[in-house]
This record gives structure tokens, sequence and C-alpha cells, in this order.
């Protein structure tokens, strides 16, 4: 599987993955602050109708399923990405971001990605340290708040599976990005990503595909 170095930040992650993603494929609020809380197990609303194949990736023990008519990009498409995401420039303090599965919607330009991160010395890396990391680079526990782009923190979870979720919004785009553990030990990132103008329609569907976030059995 190709990685790819990102730059500087984990805050980075998601804003590089969506110009590769439009790219690819050939496309054309509040300002309210929330404390970190502690985990609690939370039950999402899933309604069928919002949610579209079930996606099951055994190395990573981890399952959801995406919005529906959100589509995983194969073939060509998926390829450029991940040839687009290993030609970054490297930094020995970035943390790596190995984007395993896309799933895009051609018809809002909403995206999410799948993917595992890894610290870039081979050092261990909780879900913990990493959203620490990730909240103090975007703002959320530091002092320049002319650097802060989050709109909120939750730290939940979701069939028992601990969740650290921010919502962003940046570029002209609300991006929740979840931070969890698959059942392979495996830190992964979940990011959604909606365009400001398709938001209303389409964030309807976010509460149902985050209630289905489960463990699976690794292979």
């Amino acid at each position: 599987m190709q990685r790819a170095l990102i730059p500087h930040s984990p805050a980075r992650l998601v804003s590089v993955t969506l110009v590769l993603v439009l790219l690819a494929v050939g496309v054309a609020s509040c300002d309210r602050r929330e404390e970190p809380s502690a985990a609690a197990d939370v039950s999402f609303e899933v309604d069928p109708s919002f949610i579209g194949i079930a996606y099951e990736n055994p190395d990573l023990g981890i399952a959801y399923r995406p919005p529906v008519d959100w589509e995983m990009l194969g073939g060509n498409q998926r390829q450029a990405v991940l040839d687009a995401l290993a030609e970054n420039p490297t930094d020995e303090d970035a943390f790596i971001l190995d984007v395993r599965d896309i799933f895009f919607s051609t018809e809002s330009l909403s995206f999410s990605s799948v993917s595992t991160v890894v610290h870039p010395q081979g050092n261990p890396l909780t879900r913990e340290s990493y959203a620490e990391a990730v909240a103090e680079e975007i703002g959320l526990s530091g002092q320049d708040e002319s650097k802060s782009e989050i709109v909120a923190r939750m730290d939940f979870a979701v069939n028992n599976v601990p969740v650290t979720q921010f919502r962003h919004l940046r570029s002209d785009r609300v991006t929740f990005t979840l931070i969890l553990n698959g059942a392979s030990g495996a830190l992964i990132q979940l990011d959604y990503s909606i365009p400001t103008g398709a938001y209303q329609k389409e964030s309807v569907k976010l509460e149902s595909s985050i209630g289905t976030i489960h463990t699976v059995k690794t292979e």
C-alpha cells in the first residue's frame, strides 16, 4: 500500500486528501468551542435509507457504512489519488497517512476516506496522543486563536469503540475527522468532508453512517 508523508502537521491531512480526491476524479457554523469530555457510549439513530453498502476491512479490524450514494473509488481514479499522495514532499516530523479507501459523491463532491496514521519514527501512537496533536495544531488547545479552524471536538464511544471527533470548517467545506482504533490496534482516521453548499442535504446522512462504525475480527 502506498503511503504519504504529510508535511508539518496532522491538521493538514484532511485538506491534502481533499485536493487530491477532487483532482483525481476530474471534478470541475459557528465559532462555538467545546471542551473534551469523557468518552460515553452514544446511541446514533441509523436510518437505512441514508447509508450505502457495508464496508469492512478485516486487515484493520474496522467496518462502517458510508453515506448513501457515496461510491468507493476504484481503478484509475483510486490509483491516481495514491500516486499523488506518494509524490508529496517528505518531512521527517510528519505523521504518515496511509489512505486505504475513499468513497466519493459525484453529485455533491462530498467524500469519506479511511486511513491509518503512523508516527514518522515508528514510536507508539495512541488515539489520545494523536488527537491532542491535532487539537494543538489547529488551535483548540493553543494560544493562537487565529490558527483555529475547528468548530467542535467530542469524545464518545459508538458500538463500544472509543472515538475522538473533530468538526472543522475550512476552505468552504465542513469536515468531520474521527480518530479511533480498529480491532487490529491500528490507529484509524475516518474523514467525512462536505462542501458547505451541500451540507444541509448531505449532513443528515452522517449520524446514520457514524452509528454503523464497529470493529470486526482481524485476519
